[in-house]
């Protein structure tokens, strides 16, 4: 192992059901971790205080590192998704749908802007902005928070 990796740091933001690591490679230039965070750090959903504090701290701590990893030639980001088709949110729908699942994510695809042509993000769309936001053509991008949430955090 490397130098750089022995130096590097973690931080933990998260809950009881939920915890993000973020790993800084100190010395390593052209690193560019980026953190999900998600649009529950962009707004007040009920009944998940915890999940939208952790949320948002994960936001300003990527700013944050941002600006302290900046002379070392590191950048760091944060994509905030709305909900995306996963058995995550196959689980949530199941705990939280009060026996109507496919229900439940009518309701959520309901808040989005885009009417009938709503649809869930797909994880590779994740992957797409992340491996984008990696690349060398991209390092006038440092300390954002991309939404990926097809508007849903615009407003209302």
């Amino acid at each position: 192992m490397d130098e750089a990796r022995h130096r590097a740091r973690a931080v933990v933001v998260g809950d009881s059901r939920s915890a993000v690591g973020v790993r800084v490679l100190r010395g390593d230039p052209g690193e560019a971790p980026d953190h999900e965070a998600s649009d529950a750090g962009h707004q007040g959903n009920r009944n998940a205080a915890a999940c939208c504090a952790s949320k948002a701290a994960l936001t300003l701590l990527s700013k944050t590192l941002a600006l302290d990893l900046a002379p070392d030639g590191i950048r760091v980001n944060a994509v905030s998704p709305g909900d995306i088709a996963t058995p995550m949110l196959d689980f949530q729908a199941e705990r939280y749908g009060e026996g109507d699942p496919q229900g439940y994510k009518r309701d959520l695809l309901k808040l989005y802007p885009q009417g009938a042509g709503e649809r869930f993000i797909r994880p590779e769309e994740i992957a797409e902005l992340v491996w984008f936001l990696c690349q060398p053509y991209a390092e006038a991008i440092t300390g954002a928070n991309l939404a990926m949430d097809f508007g849903l955090s615009a407003g209302k």
